[in-house]
């Protein structure tokens, strides 16, 4: 709460016996008002909007897409298939790289010569780099930023995450803002192309759903949903209702997948199978036991795990063993006015992501053998293994290329099965975009594959680069039977408090004369009306009764700012102390009280110096409302509601909540 000049409220506190399940305190500030919890029906109905729109946000580590569904909110689809899910589409430059009805894009920007490059831009740039143009910019090419997001940074010398830590070192930026600056660009495309194939408006209720990794804390989806809603804010994608759900990329990719024959022949009630999402960054592996059919629900039974093996570090390891190899070279290519940099990742990189890498299978070549790449420019040189224009490339260092990756994945699924201690598994269900590499596939029939454990993927013609972003559409869709409405946060409000001897935060806090009242009161206190671990149910709400005082011209608002935490908090402490470190800002709602001055409902006091004053009561009300919390200010308390706010919880609870 921000420090302001007129006066503190005070507050009491006491619980409704419906509400007892609660973890709040029920210790008393001050005579005068009351905090209540209680169940109470939606009130104010509004009009139903023209259309609603679901949209997927699928923001991998390497590759992002968003799918979509638009449909008459008053008649919702009961059952969609997977086809009649669109997606976003025409991505700058896309066509220079791939078909330009690619529903993904690149999750890679570039803060260059006081520009944002992002998506295809990045690589279109770099393949058209001169002799002349600053190869150290290279160096500000963000990548990975999304495995930050819920990095402690206590392994500063973790390869894996070393490009995109010096990257943003570089441009000094975050890697909060290097997602949010990306994700404003992919959002400011999806709302032009859904305006001119959808007639997207303002009008629409639209409802996103956002995937994330299952490993992620609460910290970190708490922070990807702040990103989202500041993204979906300024690009202007909130329509006339807007509310966001929570979904495991697993889980979302797993609903795509079970829409598929051969693989519900498979997965049925009471089996347990083994989820690997190969992604480009990262690979996760999960094991769930279906616990029904109708719609498919099921629930992790062993803790799932993660790990930055993706096919992107293939890609790493070539081109990390190609600059060795070509380190001694000072020029390539067919034409001079481009650089060395240029003509690597036009003719090498890029050869080798599609023309080896996705088909790479260890069993189709020989001992020894070598495959070519072309490269313009390079001179034979057998003791390098150099071509006339050729650059060789032996089984054994693909092998090398593909090692961390297959042996990491293989290590995931090897720790899912030791944690099941001997349950059966009747499937590995192999996702993601990696899952189509012949030799993942491969490497894992040969180390897990019998006739009682099967390694199952969808047929090779499925676009596996949207089964995430079509999957949380379907699941979206369907939100039926998913997790108890557990909270993952505390909530509370900022607010000042009469001094107290007995309270231990009031003690190690300063205290200060409030000029009008001239009583004691202690500074931006936290009191935290809504904890965590408590089932949160629809229409609950908390109600705190607070006052202020003003002077007679004074104008009357107020302010008030509601917090998370995901941490063991602390009542009367101020949100500063060390043992409320963690806070986070979810919200602020604010009012007028000027409608007592109008009525004339204001009553005049006096203090003790003579000085005149009004007291003014009021009430906030935070009430459930889906994932979402609705605040307003009533005024007389409990009463007329002068000002409202929306304040987002989806990440408050598991993902899969409604």
């Amino acid at each position: 709460m921000a420090q302001r000049s007129n006066p503190p409220r005070r507050v009491r506190r006491k619980l409704a016996p419906n509400a007892s399940s609660t973890s709040a305190s029920t210790s008393r500030v001050s005579d005068e008002d009351g905090v209540q919890l209680r169940h109470s029906p939606r009130s104010e109905q509004s009009l139903p909007p023209a259309k609603k729109l679901l949209l997927c946000l699928d923001y991998g580590t390497t590759l992002t897409s968003i799918s979509y569904i638009a449909f008459d909110p008053n008649d919702p689809p009961t059952d969609v298939h997977p086809r009649a899910i669109r997606y976003i589409a025409n991505w700058p430059l896309a066509s220079r790289f791939v078909n330009g009805a690619s529903p993904f894009v690149p999750s890679e920007s570039w803060y260059r010569d006081g520009k944002f490059l992002w998506g295809h831009e990045v690589q279109h740039t770099l393949r058209n780099l001169s002799e002349i143009d600053d190869i150290k910019s290279i160096n500000c090419i963000v990548q990975l930023p999304k495995l930050l997001l819920d990095d402690d940074g206590e392994d500063q010398d973790d390869d894996r995450l070393a490009q995109p830590r010096e990257a943003l070192r570089n441009v000094g930026k975050t890697a909060r803002d290097a997602i949010r600056d990306y994700l404003m660009k992919v959002f400011k495309h999806t709302h032009g192309q859904l305006g001119k194939y959808e007639g997207f408006n303002n009008t629409w209720e639209v409802e996103l759903a956002l995937c994330v990794p299952s490993k992620w804390s609460t910290f970190a989806q708490l922070t990807m949903q702040e990103i989202t809603l500041e993204v979906v804010d300024r690009t202007d994608m909130r329509g006339r209702e807007f509310s966001i759900f929570i979904i495991d990329e697993p889980e979302a990719a797993v609903t795509f997948a079970l829409r598929h024959e051969n693989i519900r022949e498979i997965i049925k009630k009471e089996s347990n199978f083994v989820v690997c999402d190969a992604g480009g960054g990262t690979v996760d592996a999960i094991t769930y036991k279906v616990r029904q059919e109708d719609p498919f629900r099921f629930d992790e039974i062993v803790t799932p795990a993660g790990k930055d093996c993706g096919s992107s570090y293939i890609n790493q390891a070539f081109i990390e063993e190609s600059r060795e190899r070509l380190a001694h070279i000072i020029e390539l290519g067919r034409e001079p006015r481009y650089s060395k940099e240029a003509v690597l990742q036009e003719d090498l990189f890029r050869a080798f992501e599609h023309e080896r890498k996705r088909i790479y299978d260890p069993a189709d070549w020989e001992e020894g053998e070598s495959r070519e790449l072309r490269i313009f420019g390079l001179r034979e040189d057998s003791t390098r293994n150099f071509g006339t224009g050729i650059l060789f490339v032996t089984k054994d260092q693909m092998n090398n290329y593909f090692r961390r990756s297959l042996e990491g994945t293989v290590k995931l699924i090897t720790e899912q099965l030791e944690q099941l201690r001997g349950q059966e598994v009747e499937a590995i269900l192999l996702l993601g975009g990696f899952s189509g590499s012949p030799a993942l596939k491969r490497c894992l029939n040969d180390t897990f594959g019998s006739d009682k454990l099967s390694v199952i993927h969808l047929d090779q013609d499925i676009d596996m680069t949207t089964a995430v972003s079509r999957g949380g559409v379907l699941r979206a869709l369907n939100k039926e039977d998913g997790p108890r409405r557990k909270l993952r946060l505390n909530l509370g409000v900022c607010l000042s408090e009469p001094y107290n001897e007995r309270f231990r935060g009031h003690l190690e806090a300063h205290y200060f004369h409030n000029t009008l009242n001239r009583q004691k009161y202690v500074r931006d206190c936290m009191d935290w009306v809504i904890r965590k671990d408590r089932i949160l149910n629809q229409g609950e709400s908390a109600e705190i009764y607070m006052h202020r005082a003003f002077k007679p011209d004074e104008k009357m608002t107020a302010y008030e700012t509601i917090y998370f935490s995901d941490r063991r908090i602390f009542q009367h402490y101020p949100k500063d102390h060390p043992k409320n470190h963690g806070h986070r800002k979810a919200g602020v709602v604010e009012a007028s009280l000027e409608v007592l001055r109008r009525r004339n409902m204001l009553e005049e006091r006096i203090n003790e110096v003579g000085d005149v004053y009004h007291e003014v009561h009021y009430s906030i009300k935070l009430e459930v409302n889906g994932r979402n919390i609705k605040a307003t200010i009533h005024c007389p308390p409990g009463q007329e509601v002068q000002g409202q706010a929306q304040i987002c919880i989806a990440a408050a609870f598991s993902p899969g909540t409604n």
